[in-house]
């Protein structure tokens, strides 16, 4: 009885534990500074500048309830590739969330010389 009692715990404190260790976010995993250039309600769309990047500009969008984030302003973020999305670090009276931005296309900015 002690064995199993033993093995349901060694089981349960890493699955009861892993919530604690999701809701941590690092900075430092968000490497890339996103500037908002337009930010639209409806439709939820905003335009994004690399920062190291300026002259590409990126157009994403979210479907549902949409607060449009302020323009001019910097957020951390990260592009992941696989699921075509930008993840933006929004900072929290608390806590900082993720929110994810689906790439709607990228356009280079720079002009062509004639």
């Amino acid at each position: 009885m002690k064995v199993i009692s033993f093995a349901m715990l060694m089981i349960a404190v890493p699955i009861l534990s892993a919530p604690i260790w999701a809701d941590t976010i690092n900075q430092k995993d968000y490497p890339v500074q996103y500037q908002v250039m337009i930010s639209n309600k409806k439709p939820c769309t905003l335009s994004l500048r690399d920062q190291a990047k300026q002259d590409v500009s990126i157009n994403v969008s979210r479907n549902g309830a949409c607060h449009p984030l302020d323009k001019g302003k910097i957020y951390r973020g990260r592009q992941n590739d696989k699921k075509n999305e930008i993840e933006l670090l929004i900072p929290g009276d608390k806590k900082p969330r993720v929110e994810e931005w689906h790439i709607d296309g990228v356009v280079n900015t720079t002009p062509r010389s004639q």
